[in-house]
């Protein structure tokens, strides 16, 4: 009996640390704003995915001007990628210098109907992206061909699905807590808000 019980706890220690380390920001994460930002914003998105253009477009340009360049928020993106064209195209943003990634994922976002669409050119359309952001050529293709890193991006999802139950995109898990889908800009904010006083 007692054997039982200590076996459960010494497994829920263990579910409870995986699930922390899901949470905590890594070296190999993307990040926008302060590391000292009280409140952290993780992102898991699909960059084929219509809702998280969305969200980029209409709620980001905000999200960034009023919480994270003023040093209230710092935001992850992590990868969640839906289809095959998604690893690709997380790819390309990985492959860019450390202080482009973000202006990648925007600027695949503005053109995702271009390489989204069922299409045999929809890889040569990334490859342009690519080249019109400034990487050569030889570097795309190097990138495209870089098994390690598409393993990782694959990972970031399962490990997503695994710990944090994630399932839909885009989630943001603010300060721990999680938001799955779509939601208003004043939701948002809101939720924001109540994280940063809850923190101070």
């Amino acid at each position: 009996m007692l054997r039982t019980l200590l076996l459960s706890l010494f497994i829920h220690s263990i579910t409870l640390c995986s699930f922390a380390s899901a949470l905590d920001v890594s070296e190999q994460d993307h990040v926008a704003g302060e590391s000292t930002a009280k409140v952290t914003v993780i992102e898991y998105s699909s960059l084929s995915c219509p809702s998280c253009t969305l969200f980029h477009t209409n709620i980001y340009p905000e999200l960034e001007s009023k919480y994270i360049k003023t040093g209230k928020v710092k935001f992850v993106f992590r990868d969640f990628p839906l289809r095959a064209i998604d690893v690709k195209a997380a790819m390309l943003a990985h492959c860019a210098p450390q202080d482009q990634y973000f202006a990648f994922v925007h600027v695949l976002f503005k053109t995702q109907n271009s390489w989204v669409s069922e299409t045999s050119k929809k890889l040569d359309t990334l490859k342009n992206i690519g080249r019109l952001g400034g990487l050569a050529i030889e570097k795309i293709d190097a990138c495209f061909a870089d098994t390690t890193l598409e393993d990782s991006i694959i990972k970031s999802r399962e490990l997503a699905q695994k710990e944090l139950k994630i399932s839909s995109t885009p989630t943001f898990i603010i300060n721990g807590k999680q938001i799955e889908g779509l939601t208003s800009k004043d939701k948002f904010f809101a939720a924001l808000d109540v994280a940063i006083l809850n923190a101070q």
